[in-house]
């Protein structure tokens, strides 16, 4: 693998004489482009005969998957902990629920779980399709197969193996927010029901339950995303590659650190109505409904890209500022809701100090494994 930089200001044509030069003094011809604050960095490959002997097909497409998708940090580091940090302080207003405010640390670093560690090599595959919807692509499958009124409410084993042609790749978020629900339920479950569960015992479960409240905050965060939702996630059908992570990424981190509080300050105004409005939906409804919301401001982001040049600096982020707040809103509202779901415990938090630096991977589709607490022990 070669990296290529160029400085901002080389024009194409030098890129593509250098380009010309032998392998020995140039790089190759580049796959893939990121704009950085920087230049732009080009990633390209070019094998002996050897290599390719070595780098067998399906490895090499992996490979180039990985360096070159641009969405594979979506809403960047930033965005991902102040969306879980926002609806952890939103829901803290349910009773018994305070501990969520002293634990938006926890909760903001676990949201990011899913993209710096889940991506991994070992589990990038199975991993990635859980981040996305494409739903132009799910539209035209489905005014077809009518055969199922609500198709993406069966068990996602149930979806595949009747609608095998509904590529993995489209995307798998709804089912692994609801899969995720469903483990922080069974974990929420025992620490209200299990009297007897004291001590070091509540704690550890106690971090089991906040891992996996983490790390489900950053689905429906994706789909706050618009371009989480469309299959033209990187531009590439509108010819404006670059666009995602220079929105999602990019733009966020010019506007901290105000931002954490706009979005704050909005969502609060916004919480009492939604939780109230929302409070009998089902976790489908309400994703479907945060996508569909996301899919609406779809060109309202692709046109504003459009009309001006990708400076990245502070004046190019004040043009997406308000369409990047309202979506982080978004995506902290429903969160919060899943949350005020999931409280009603009491927290132990005398001398709770655990925190786990690389929560194990949750396989998709996985069925959450009991929770035991002390009357599940067998005693000899």
């Amino acid at each position: 693998m070669v990296i290529e930089i160029f400085p901002r200001g080389v024009p194409p044509h030098q890129q593509e004489m250098q380009r010309s030069l032998p392998l020995s003094i140039a790089p190759p011809p580049y796959l893939n482009t990121y704009i950085t604050k920087k230049g732009a960095i080009t990633v390209g490959f070019r094998f002996t005969e050897r290599g390719r002997r070595l780098f067998f097909a399906p490895f090499l497409c992996l490979l180039i998957g990985l360096v070159s998708s641009p969405d594979v940090h979506a809403w960047g580091r930033h965005g991902h902990q102040i969306i879980a940090e926002t609806a952890a302080l939103l829901a803290s207003d349910q009773p018994m629920a305070e501990f969520l405010r002293a634990r938006t640390f926890e909760l903001g670093y676990y949201a990011n779980v899913p993209d710096f560690m889940w991506k991994r090599l070992a589990t990038f595959v199975r991993e990635d399709p859980q981040h996305r919807m494409f739903l132009e692509k799910f539209d035209r499958f489905f005014q077809i197969h009518k055969e199922v009124d609500h198709p993406f409410a069966l068990p996602r084993a149930e979806f595949d193996k009747r609608f095998p042609e509904a590529s993995v790749d489209w995307g798998r978020a709804y089912w692994r927010i609801r899969e995720l629900v469903d483990r922080l339920g069974s974990i929420t479950e025992v620490l209200r029901h299990q009297k007897d569960l004291v001590g070091k015992e509540r704690q550890e479960v106690q971090s089991q339950w906040l891992v996996v409240a983490g790390v489900l905050s950053h689905y429906p965060a994706d789909l706050a995303m618009p371009l989480h939702v469309t299959e033209n996630n990187k531009g590439q059908l509108t010819h404006q590659e670059g666009i995602h992570p220079y929105f999602e990424e990019a733009m966020v981190d010019q506007l901290l650190p105000a931002l954490r509080l706009q979005v704050y300050t909005k969502a609060s105004e916004k919480w009492p109505e939604f939780s109230k409005k929302n409070a009998k939906k089902t976790t489908l409804e309400l994703i479907e409904e945060l996508a569909a919301s996301s899919r609406s401001e779809i060109k309202t982001l692709l046109d504003m890209d459009l009309a001006h040049p990708r400076t990245n600096d502070l004046k190019d982020a004040r043009r997406y500022e308000p369409l990047i707040i309202r979506r982080m809103v978004a995506g902290s509202l429903v969160v919060a809701e899943l949350y005020r779901r999931q409280v009603g415990w009491l927290f132990d938090d005398v001398k709770f100090f655990l925190v786990t630096g690389e929560p194990a991977f949750i396989e998709p589709g996985e069925v959450a494994s009991p929770v035991k607490g002390p009357k599940d022990s067998t005693s000899h």
